[in-house]
């Protein structure tokens, strides 16, 4: 029977618990620098008083300001004559001072006649030849319209010509009408939704895709024998070159075709409708030949076939997105047309790349299977083993080659990598006893493989703030909406990755197991039994999403990324507190009812 600990050692053990937490928070109050001697200085106090009357002031409308002014000069020093002070005229507002002439420091009494009653306004000083008033008081009229005050003589430097004394009043008039601030507020905010809303729809296909990979129950299954993985990496060098070799002629042809106008729409036209016949109706399965090896080749074919006609189909789409931006440049302001022609260029750029990864799945495919033909062949364990030994030495060395010279390339960009060599040996020998030790027939979890390798790319990017990646950004594409854009959704594909995989891992396989039963092909399978049940949960995580990040997007701003908090560092920085109050109200009332309009939408889809 376990002895229980004696209630005086126990309640020694709490208390000595409790001593060192009591010395760990101590520790991090004297880290975090609490203290209260800053917010009781009346310099703090005055300030933060100003930032708040401001804030809860917001400059939201303004009217038309109507002024009466009045000047006085004053000579600094004293001269031998009296100073001409300016004329009065009857009726007009005129200012009279105890003194018109001293020496800086002085203190000079200031009447004021025939002004508007019951004003406010203020009392300037204005040196010679400067457009810059310097503020002296405030002064309020009285019901005759006069006032009278007193002020001290600025510091400023001694001149021949008169300093001017200036009072000034104003009051509004007419109907309120929309600031300044809050026109460029509400311009600012609606960059702000829509940086939010481009961010989340550029993040979902790529989140979508990769969610599969990244759901435990849809990889694990994969396996395959550890010589047919070595024997497909190895190509993949000459797989991506033989990629962007051979297809990039099938590139050029299509974007030629595109750009010469609409022949090529009604042939997009009918690669639509024959992808939507293959989708939505079961196909027969062709069997073209009984002898293995040519339906080996046959299917190899046909890879390459599909990899080239979605090439040509992508041509043809960049092609006629770029004819028809150019079209629409000139109808709504350009909106239609820039977005068409942004992403034509885009997929362009992404072609070549598209081209060389067609060419690694192609040929690493095809070793692959060649090894595992042959492996099935050879049952003998040394055989297997042998094999590996020879595919993990020159698998390792070729990775250990490539991944170092990537990531010193990364680092310093044409310079001579010095470890290549030993690294390379490194990588041989290393993969090598792996295939000596395991043998090529040992079936290798590439599912769950690629498995942890998602899961730790995505967990990777969300630890990363937007913040952090807007200020990478901003330096890459400058400051503006852009970064942010970038920023937002790069985060926003880990976030929803984890999401949606988590959505794949849950969904039922009844449905599953029953259409594939009626001999449905995989692709159907995956529309009528996955999509379905994955689809409602996707469009909640969706609009959740961009809920996210409009409230980020008023982050990101602070450090270039655009939008609402781009314009409100500005006007906090410059002590503009009541336009800053009107940026903050506009970003409260827009997360609010974004909120409630989402959390709406979630309880409807769900």
């Amino acid at each position: 029977m376990k002895k229980r600990p004696r209630p005086l050692v126990r309640t020694v053990v709490y208390v000595v618990l409790i001593l060192v937490g009591v010395l760990i928070y101590a520790y991090g109050w004297k880290v975090t620098d609490i203290s209260l001697e800053e917010p009781r200085q009346p310099q703090r106090q005055e300030q933060v008083s100003r930032a708040l009357h401001g804030l809860l002031n917001p400059d939201l409308f303004e009217r038309e300001t109507r002024r009466q002014t009045a000047y006085a000069y004053f000579l600094i020093p004293c001269a031998d004559t009296p100073l001409a002070q300016p004329e009065v005229v009857a009726g007009q507002p005129y200012i009279t001072l105890s003194a018109y002439c001293g020496e800086t420091r002085d203190t000079v009494g200031i009447e004021g006649f025939n002004f508007r009653p019951h004003s406010e306004g203020y009392v300037r000083w204005r040196q010679p030849g400067s457009d810059t008033a310097r503020p002296l008081g405030a002064l309020r009229t009285d019901a005759d319209g006069h006032f009278q005050g007193k002020f001290k003589v600025p510091t400023v430097d001694p001149s021949d010509q008169p300093h001017i004394v200036e009072a000034e009043i104003s009051w509004p008039v007419g109907l309120p009408w929309p600031s300044e601030a809050l026109k460029v507020t509400v311009e600012r905010m609606v960059e702000t939704v829509f940086l939010a809303l481009i961010a989340t729809t550029l993040a979902v296909p790529i989140s979508v895709a990769i969610s599969f990979i990244a759901a435990h129950n849809i990889m694990r299954p994969v396996q395959m024998p550890l010589g047919g993985f070595l024997a497909a990496l190895l190509p993949l060098p000459l797989g991506w070159v033989l990629g962007r070799q051979a297809f990039q002629p099938v590139i050029n042809v299509a974007l030629d075709l595109g750009h010469r106008g609409w022949l090529s729409v009604p042939i997009l036209a009918a690669v639509a409708g024959g992808l939507y016949i293959t989708i939505t109706r079961p196909m027969p399965r062709l069997r073209l030949t009984s002898n293995p090896r040519l339906a080996g080749m046959a299917r190899y074919v046909q890879m390459i076939a599909v990899s080239a006609f979605a090439l040509f189909v992508g041509g043809l789409v960049s092609g006629v997105g770029t004819q028809v931006s150019l079209a629409l440049s000139r109808i709504l302001g350009g909106i239609l047309g820039n977005i068409l022609g942004t992403l034509a260029e885009l997929l362009t750029l992404l072609l070549p790349p598209l081209g060389g990864l067609a060419g690694i799945l192609i040929l690493g495919s095809l070793a692959g299977t060649l090894l595992e033909t042959l492996l099935s062949h050879v049952n003998s364990p040394p055989v297997q083993r042998g094999l590996g030994l020879v595919l993990g030495t020159l698998t390792g060395g070729l990775f250990f080659f490539l991944a170092y010279r990537g990531i010193y390339g990364f680092y310093k960009a044409g310079g001579e990598a010095p470890l290549t060599t030993p690294l390379a040996v490194s990588g041989t020998v290393a993969g090598g006893l792996l295939g000596l030790v395991l043998g090529a027939d040992y079936p290798l979890p590439v599912g769950l493989i690629l498995y942890y390798i998602a899961r730790t790319i995505l967990n990777a990017l969300r630890a990363v703030e937007p913040l952090i990646m807007a200020i990478v950004f901003a330096i890459w594409v400058g400051i503006g909406p852009f970064a942010g854009v970038l920023a937002l959704t790069l985060h926003s594909i880990a976030a929803l990755g984890k999401l949606y995989s988590e959505q794949v891992e849950s969904i039922d396989p009844g449905p599953i197991e029953a259409i594939t039963a009626t001999g449905a092909t995989g692709l159907q399978v995956i529309i009528y039994g996955v999509i379905p049940q994955i689809v409602p949960p996707y469009i909640a995580f969706t609009i959740y999403r961009w809920d996210i990040n409009v409230r980020m997007s008023t982050v990101i701003g602070f450090v270039g990324g655009g939008g609402i908090g781009f314009i409100l560092q500005q006007w906090i920085n410059l002590l503009q507190y009541r336009q800053a109050g009107v940026a903050m109200l506009a970003i409260a009332i827009v997360v609010a009812t974004l909120d409630y309009a989402s959390a709406k939408l979630r309880e409807k889809i769900v």
